[in-house]
């Protein structure tokens, strides 16, 4: 079951073959018929400060990238620990668990809730999680997580406890 999983993530760009210009990212994918959403509109709720509660993990989201990036890794922390969106001031850099549980497996370009979220003109995302001089980020073209240089500029979207709930998962 969990080696079908990382075959449909990786997979998912063949679900939905659409080819955008990264410019046009924003648009949503289409499901394909008899597909259920991984990530329902009714999972979310928009609290109308530029914040998204995700009401399945008890997480709250910027709705949008931090403004200013792509940012290295060290520089999206900065930029995390300096937010005050939604007059919030706990602001962090996801877990890959955390940033792929956004992750919308039936579209790709982007694979996310875009009825909700938005993407900016980069697709992939830091998360907090580190290798040595790598880091973690989780790609929302075809909604997979990889790693690279942390000097290489990513896009930022942070996270918060909306209820003070802990959240775990095994996205690979």
């Amino acid at each position: 079951m969990i080696r079908s999983t990382r075959i449909r993530r990786r997979c998912a760009p063949l679900l939905c073959a659409v080819l955008l210009l990264p410019a046009v990212a924003a648009a949503n994918c289409s499901l394909l018929a008899g597909n259920a959403a991984a990530t329902p509109d009714s999972r979310f709720s928009d609290n109308g400060n530029g914040t998204i509660t995700d009401t399945g993990t008890a997480l709250m989201w910027t709705k949008a990238p931090i403004a200013g990036g792509p940012y290295t890794q060290s520089q999206a922390q900065t930029q995390a620990d300096a937010s005050t969106v939604g007059s919030h001031v706990d602001w962090r850099l996801p877990t890959r668990a955390e940033l792929g549980s956004l992750i919308e497996t039936g579209c790709s370009n982007p694979a996310l809730n875009t009825t909700f979220f938005t993407l900016g003109t980069s697709t992939t995302f830091w998360t907090a999680e580190t290798a040595g001089a790598a880091g973690f980020g989780v790609d929302f073209t075809h909604g997979i997580s990889q790693s690279e240089s942390s000097g290489t500029p990513k896009a930022v979207r942070l996270v918060r406890s909306a209820a003070g709930a802990i959240f775990s998962d095994s996205f690979e």
